[in-house]
C-alpha cells in the first residue's frame, strides 16, 4: 500500500505523544481509519498501508485535556478570521505522499472528526 507522511508543527512548545490517523473518504465516522502513535517530542510521522483513497489527516494528543490538529490550509470567507480547513489528500498507486504537514492545533474544532476507537 501507499503511505502519508509528513512534519509535526506542534504551536505550543515541543509536541507531546500523539494518535495520529488517516482517514479514508466518506462518512468520518463510517471512514476506515489507519492510526499510528508519536512518542512526546516527535518532530515527523508517517503512516503507512494505505489502501488508493482520498484521506484527511488529524492528530488527538495523549494530554488532558486533548488538543486536536489536522493537515489544513488556509481558506478565503466573507467574515474574519476563517480557520483553516482540513485538506484532503490522494494516494494512489502505492505511492508515498510527503509534506502532509499537521499544523493547525486546537483545543477544540467541532467540525473535525471524533478520534476512531482503537
Amino acid at each position: 500500500g501507499g503511505s502519508i507522511a509528513g512534519r509535526i508543527a506542534y504551536d505550543a512548545g515541543p509536541a507531546p505523544a500523539m494518535r495520529i490517523c488517516a482517514l479514508g473518504s466518506g462518512d468520518p465516522a463510517d471512514a476506515a481509519a489507519r492510526c499510528v502513535r508519536t512518542a512526546a517530542g516527535a518532530t515527523a510521522y508517517r503512516i503507512d498501508g494505505l489502501a488508493d483513497d482520498d484521506y484527511t489527516v488529524f492528530a488527538w494528543t495523549t494530554t488532558s485535556p486533548p488538543r486536536v490538529g489536522g493537515h489544513v490550509r488556509q481558506v478565503q470567507c466573507i467574515r474574519a478570521p476563517c480557520p483553516p480547513m482540513p485538506e484532503s489528500v490522494t494516494v494512489a498507486g502505492g505511492a508515498r505522499v510527503d509534506g502532509v504537514d499537521l499544523d493547525g492545533f486546537y483545543d477544540q474544532r467541532e467540525d473535525f472528526p471524533p478520534q476512531p476507537a482503537e
